[in-house]
């Protein structure tokens, strides 16, 4: 269903270097769809909300997300851990911190989104009836969403895509179905650490119809604190050390 490399971990002569303290872990989770977000099995993965009138369900690998376009209405999942902690992080704005979602939309279908912001940054996408347009979705309710959301893309929403993006230091990249359609500086936020796909309209009105998905991907890889990367050089140096004193010997 899900998987989380908690620490990475490399033995180098001897030397057991964990990647990243507590908190600043290297995360790869992905989600196939198996249950709905809020099944008890993924409390410590992702926190969901759902609204008056919404709804999800799972069958056949797919999961359908249903809203109601209006206000105090929809549906979401992701992570915001002033809503529900859950047991991994996002790794620092310096590091990077990206998301995969093959989805599709329903007949008369739109303004679903899935952003993600780092605590400095911002990326997403939001798929209309006819077309996406990638950018920061969460712009929209804060009223600049006309500079946060780039032009319309045109292609078929109603046949599934991998919609794709990483955000690394301040500069963001995106793709579908792994063709690159941009790449530069990412847009800043306010600070807040978010993950959510769904309808995440809430008290603003937007979302309707229906969005399905078949798999999500979180990849968070943090910057190596300096102490890591000195073990990690002192490994090599003795890795070399060993190599050159084989040679030696024979």
């Amino acid at each position: 269903m899900f998987k989380n490399s908690w620490v990475v971990k490399l033995v180098v002569v001897g030397v057991l270097v964990n990647v990243g303290a507590q908190g600043t872990q290297a995360t790869t989770i992905v989600y196939n769809a198996d249950v709905v977000p809020d099944d008890p099995s993924l409390q410590d993965v992702f926190a969901t909300q759902v609204l008056s009138g919404c709804s999800w369900s799972v069958a056949n690998g797919e999961l359908t997300m249903n809203t109601v376009y209006g206000q105090y209405h929809g549906l979401w999942f992701g992570k915001l851990d002033s809503w529900h902690h859950v047991n991994w992080e996002f790794a620092d704005p310096s590091g990077s911190n990206s998301l995969s979602v093959r989805t599709r939309l329903a007949p008369s279908s739109g303004e679903w989104s899935f952003y993600l912001d780092d605590g400095a940054y911002s990326a997403g996408w939001e798929l209309f009836e006819d077309g996406v347009r990638y950018g920061d979705p969460n712009g929209e309710f804060a009223g600049v969403f006309s500079t946060s959301m780039s032009d319309l893309y045109s292609i078929d929403t109603q046949a599934y895509h991998t919609y794709s993006f990483c955000l690394s230091n301040g500069q963001a990249s995106y793709s579908i179905d792994g063709v690159p359609t941009y790449s530069g500086p990412a847009l800043p936020t306010m600070g807040t650490q978010v993950l959510a796909i769904g309808d995440t309209s809430g008290n603003s009105i937007s979302g309707y119809g229906s969005m399905i998905l078949d798999q999500v991907t979180i990849e968070t890889v943090p910057i190596p604190e300096p102490s890591t990367l000195a073990l990690f050089g002192i490994g090599v140096f003795g890795l070399l050390t060993c190599v050159r004193r084989r040679k030696r010997a024979m």
